[in-house]
């Protein structure tokens, strides 16, 4: 009997470990929360084989040894940096405008006045313009039951918003009502928390791809692990110009002359020769350090530089728009993840990466150059919805929840 427990205990631990187990939180209908009950987890690594009827019945999330080597896999820090994530969101202004002109209406929308019914209209057109339609007809602005509605059946974005509130809420309380939150201050979460919370607000700083391109561009332009690349940026893309195809036979001239007057500094161990051609001189140019590191993640930008200095969602579905212009922003943001990551793991705390499915004669190709951040996104008919982004957060949060779980048991020798 005690080796079949064992065995059910580590089929158990491998289902959730694969996202094949419910995690505590399971998003549903666009969006909305269902609060499961993830809290026998703990409790059946503690009690091992002889606690599976008792403590998992029980359900008590009880901490104990092995508790603190779970913990490494959402750690508070990386808690704290999807919370800094989300309040420097351009959106999060403005959702919380929305949410305090809501909070602000009577329980009986009837008897709503003419002016926190135009509070309602004015956060929502901050947000969004007006023009989806409710059961067929556009909110007028004037009946705040339609405007409260459209709310919940037409904005997603604030549906995530509202969600991620309550935890950012919720840990400001853990850490004081006007202390910063910080790693110190969630170190008494549990790892189950810690890890619910954390897809929460994933899923709301990563609610569609453009949101994704804007927050990985951010770290790469401010973050400090970048600055080397940022030093080299321009040499890295004249000698990417030469090595183009597309390029002018004036731009690889232009090109040329700049990376030759640049090699003394960029890379001074390497000297040529004033009639140097092309090949010599971009094989001198390419003994610059990481340059293929550099050169990926350059090359992975273009479509983020096509933007100038003005990287936001609304530019990026400007530019990229319809079917095609979806799969640029997938196949973009992909390829910068990958890139960025070679050179600072930690870029992709919070981030998610997103999967086109192979279609036509390829469509058994297995080498999808996609980073191993964990967490997969789907792409289909053209268009990411809600129910795809809360997907990745709820199967984000089983597979942590089940590696903890198989980490607490190898530690305490169950199989």
């Amino acid at each position: 009997m005690k080796e079949h427990k064992t065995q059910v205990l580590a089929a158990l631990a491998l289902a959730l470990a694969l996202g094949m187990a419910m995690p505590g939180a399971v998003f549903a209908d666009g969006g909305d929360v269902v609060e499961g009950d993830n809290a026998g987890i703990e409790a059946l690594a503690e009690g091992g084989e002889d606690g599976i009827e008792t403590q998992a019945a029980e359900g008590e999330n009880q901490e104990g040894d092995g508790a603190g080597e779970a913990d490494k896999i959402v750690s508070a820090s990386e808690l704290v940096t999807v919370v800094d994530d989300a309040k420097a969101d351009p959106a999060y202004a403005k959702y919380a405008a929305l949410e305090t002109a809501l909070g602000a209406l009577p329980r009986d929308l009837t008897t709503a006045t003419s002016a926190q019914t135009k509070a309602v209209t004015d956060a929502i057109a901050a947000v969004v313009a007006l023009k989806e339609k409710v059961n067929g007809t556009v909110p007028d602005g004037k009946n705040v039951e339609q405007l409260v509605k459209f709310t919940d059946e037409n904005m997603p974005g604030f549906k995530m918003w509202r969600i991620a509130s309550e935890v950012i809420n919720d840990l400001q309380k853990t850490a004081g009502a006007d202390a910063q939150i910080t790693a110190e201050s969630l170190k008494g979460l549990s790892l189950e928390r810690m890890s619910d919370y954390y897809g929460k607000i994933v899923a709301f700083t990563n609610r569609t791809v453009a949101n994704s391109i804007v927050l990985l561009n951010g770290r790469i332009s401010n973050s400090k692990t970048f600055d080397a690349y940022h030093k080299v940026e321009t040499f890295i893309g004249n000698v990417e110009t030469m090595l183009s195809t597309n390029a002018t036979d004036e731009q690889i001239a232009t090109a040329k002359a700049a990376v030759v007057a640049a090699l003394p500094t960029m890379v001074p161990s390497v000297t040529v020769g004033a009639d140097a051609d092309n090949d010599e001189i971009i094989a001198a140019a390419k003994q610059l350090p990481n340059y293929e590191k550099f050169a990926a993640l350059y090359n992975s930008m273009g479509f983020v530089r096509a933007l100038g200095s003005n990287v936001t969602v609304a530019t990026i579905d400007a530019k990229y728009s319809g079917k095609e212009g979806k799969a640029t922003q997938l196949d973009g943001y992909n390829a910068m993840l990958l890139a960025a990551t070679e050179i600072d793991p930690q870029v992709m705390v919070g981030l998610v990466r997103y999967e086109l499915p192979q279609t036509g004669p390829d469509e058994d190709k297995t080498d999808v150059k996609t980073p191993d951040t964990g967490i997969v996104g789907l792409f289909e008919s053209g268009a990411l919805d809600m129910a795809t982004l809360t997907l990745i957060a709820s199967v984000a949060v089983a597979s942590i929840a089940g590696i903890a779980l198989i980490a607490k048991l190898y530690l305490k020798h169950k199989f």
